[in-house]
């Protein structure tokens, strides 16, 4: 097992009473950020669709954007432009999809809320629910993903399960399709992370490989074809990996232990990063232009990556200024994002906008303005500061 897949296994198991983990779906941050008092409040930041939610310091999840199946978790169907309250006061780790968000609780137990028509709350019901409900597990959650039609969580028995849609094989089960409305065995036990697309589902192994399974229309299982598959296929990277990242649509990106980019999958805007753009790469291709990488995150046609001396570059579509380099024009290949101050701890994207949580615990967006979490009408072209309203 390498170093930094050893490493971060050993973070997620020590974060699970802290909530700050780096490339395990949690933020490590500086203390103080400046020297002194953090003057945020942000634990952690997940970013997928239509909706944006935070973990507070307090463990109380905020969250933003459509709420037209109960994805703020609230208990109303009312949409906000600006942060507010959920019901879950005691979580964990958060992660949200298209329209469902759901929280590890103190206890390792499990809610989700917002739509289930494809069964992604796995409770059983198969209908959106406006209040966080109660995911029937085996086990406690060590970590959970959730995509536009599905989700995913690993237990701390070793095991993982899976719920939701696999109409294309995204639940690793033979043979699609199916719904299903409760969780089943899923092959994303064992592994040292999971990250999910639109119906297709990876997960970065112990040994620093990445396999992925489900939909494959674009090449986004990375194995050369375009063949959908229900059992996990290798992603063709030549390198070892510390982090794999799906988005909102059909592309991936994964981070090396050399600190490279390799992306695959759509590439119609250029999202890939090589400098051109086709309808599809199946096979891994290294980003060009970009290095020294610790973290890649994708939206629905734009990546943006993280370095380790705390640049932000993004490529692809940039029609709602998700790109942040102050203009709406498309970019094949990485530009960097220069206009914000402070050090990025983490780096989300939405399907049309990307996030920065600074080491102080606070908030910087650009992009799709209904999505930044202010009172913005327009669409930013540049990092803005969002005020997340912190506990007295």
């Amino acid at each position: 097992m390498s170093f930094a897949i050893r490493w971060c296994v050993v973070r997620e198991i020590f974060a699970l009473a802290t909530s700050l983990v780096l490339g395990c779906g949690r933020v490590d941050f500086d203390a103080h950020g400046d020297g002194g008092v953090a003057p945020g409040c942000i634990a952690q930041l997940s970013a997928y669709g239509d909706m944006v939610c935070v973990l507070r310091t307090d463990a109380s999840v905020w969250c933003w954007g459509s709420n037209s199946e109960g994805q703020l978790g609230d208990g109303s169907l009312v949409s906000r432009k600006l942060p507010g309250p959920s019901l879950v006061t005691d979580a964990i780790e958060i992660a949200t999809g298209e329209d469902t968000g759901c929280a590890v609780l103190g206890d390792r137990s499990l809610v989700c809320w917002g739509e289930g028509s494809a069964g992604q709350l796995g409770d059983g019901g198969g209908v959106d629910r406006a209040v966080p409900t109660a995911v029937p597990l085996p086990a406690g959650v060590t970590q959970v993903r959730v995509s536009e039609t599905h989700a995913c969580a690993r237990l701390d028995d070793g095991t993982g399960r899976c719920w939701g849609d696999n109409q294309f094989g995204a639940l690793g089960k033979t043979p699609p399709p199916s719904t299903e409305l409760s969780p089943i065995s899923a092959p994303v036990g064992g592994v040292a992370a999971v990250t999910l697309g639109d119906y297709f589902s990876c997960v970065l192994r112990a040994d620093a490989s990445a396999a992925c399974f489900g939909r494959n229309l674009a090449g986004e299982l990375g194995d050369g074809t375009t063949l959908s598959r229900s059992n996990p296929v290798a992603v063709a990277i030549p390198e070892p990996i510390v982090q794999i990242a799906a988005g909102c649509d059909h592309h991936a990106c994964a981070v090396t232990e050399l600190g490279s980019v390799y992306c695959w999958g759509d590439n119609t805007y250029g999202q890939i990063g090589t400098g051109a753009t086709t309808p599809r790469e199946p096979m891994p291709v290294r980003v060009v232009g970009v290095s020294d990488v610790v973290q890649v995150s994708v939206g629905a046609f734009h990546s943006c990556a993280r370095t380790r001396d705390g640049e932000i570059w993004c490529w692809g579509v940039n029609d709602r200024g998700q790109l942040g380099d102050g203009s709406l024009a498309d970019r094949s290949l990485p530009v960097r994002v220069t206009s914000f101050v402070g050090t990025p701890a983490d780096l989300q994207t939405t399907c049309a906008g990307s996030y920065v949580v600074l080491a102080d615990r606070t908030l910087v967006a650009w992009g799709a303005a209904t999505l930044l979490g202010t009172s913005e009408s327009v669409d930013q072209v540049a990092p803005i500061e969002v005020p997340i309203p912190c506990p007295p």
